[in-house]
């Protein structure tokens, strides 16, 4: 999953600020994943905020993203699954 800064540094980062508001949506998409997949990390570059999940197999994982993502779509936020 990667999202869009509001407010990057000019060297792509976040703020001190805007690290608080994406960190509590990292917080709401786990609670929203649940069991169905682990945090593994996270990465910054040009803006955006990569993180990275586990999912546990085939399951709701995947449309409990996208509809957590609906909710913030001032963050432009990009979902893609790997098998």
């Amino acid at each position: 999953m990667s999202m869009k800064l509001l407010d990057p540094t000019l060297q792509g980062l976040t703020t001190g600020e805007e690290a608080h508001a994406v960190n509590a949506l990292k917080a709401e998409l786990i609670g929203s994943l649940g069991h169905d997949a682990v945090y593994i990390g996270r990465e910054m570059a040009e803006g955006r905020r990569t993180i990275h999940f586990q999912e546990a197999g085939p399951g709701p994982g995947e449309l409990r993203a996208r509809q957590w993502s609906s909710r913030h779509p001032e963050r432009a936020i990009k979902i893609s699954f790997e098998s």
